[in-house]
């Protein structure tokens, strides 16, 4: 008895059943969505709900300060010069809006939080400088406007004086920021605004240097700071590519 077995009855199988159960097996496999690609639209729109309030009313505070030297430009007569006083001044002092709202990653480690989390804090912080340097262009923009209606200086003239300042002190924030410690807080970023504002007015104390022939040496600073900008985000997203923890200092 011990070597009697239960034999199970064949079961016919249908080769053309078995080929169409197959196919629609396969076929609901490939609809499956195993990876989610979002587009740019739905990234920026996830991205932007991870923005401070406070670095809105920034840009909308520097917005307004725009409006209102673009207007003070508009009123003024040539006689009550100093144009590019006003201009340089906001040009150095528009970039701390951008660089407080990334020094929140700086702080209380939030670059360890934000990449334990999962978010792409390279995406985020590109998405951040892509954002505000698009605005703080048209800001000054307006302002150039406003400046080539004034001066008789030329439009190449006019965005060098205005963007110097501009890039050598963004140059300047993301140094003191990514470089040293415990920059992730208000103050020193605050500091640092001041004296890049009080540094932009230095050239006003001397107006021969807006003469023409001193043009190749502006075009030389900018250059100069384009060049040392670029380095300073390339060592920046370089870090971000390795982890959060590599860039939170506190």
């Amino acid at each position: 008895m011990g070597n009697d077995k239960i034999k199970l009855p064949e079961l016919s199988v249908d080769p053309i059943k078995k080929k169409e159960s197959l196919y629609k097996i396969q076929e609901a496999a490939a609809q499956k969505r195993l990876v989610y690609c979002p587009s740019w639209l739905e990234i920026l729109k996830s991205q932007l709900a991870y923005i401070s309030r406070g670095y809105w009313i920034g840009q909308g505070a520097f917005a307004g300060v725009g409006i209102l030297v673009f207007l003070l430009l508009g009123n003024l007569s040539r006689e009550d010069v100093p144009y590019l006083f006003y201009a340089s001044v906001l040009a150095a002092s528009i970039g701390i809006v951008t660089v407080m709202e990334l020094g929140r990653s700086q702080s209380c480690q939030m670059g360890e939080l934000e990449e334990s989390c999962y978010f792409n804090l390279g995406q985020l912080w590109g998405i951040k400088m892509v954002l505000s340097g698009s605005i703080n262009v048209a800001i000054l923009t307006g302002v150039i406007g406003g400046l080539s209606r004034k001066t008789d200086f030329g439009i190449l003239a006019l965005c060098l004086y205005i963007l110097v300042p501009f890039v050598l002190s963004h140059g300047c924030y993301l140094l003191l920021l990514f470089w040293g410690r415990n920059m992730g807080k208000k103050w020193p970023q605050i500091t640092a605004a001041v004296f890049m504002g009080l540094a932009a007015m230095i050239p006003g104390a001397f107006p021969g240097v807006y003469r023409q022939i001193y043009l190749p040496v502006w075009g030389g600073v900018f250059l100069i700071g384009v060049v040392l900008l670029a380095l300073e985000l390339h060592s920046l997203f370089k870090k971000l590519s390795v982890g959060g923890e590599k860039i939170c200092w506190s």
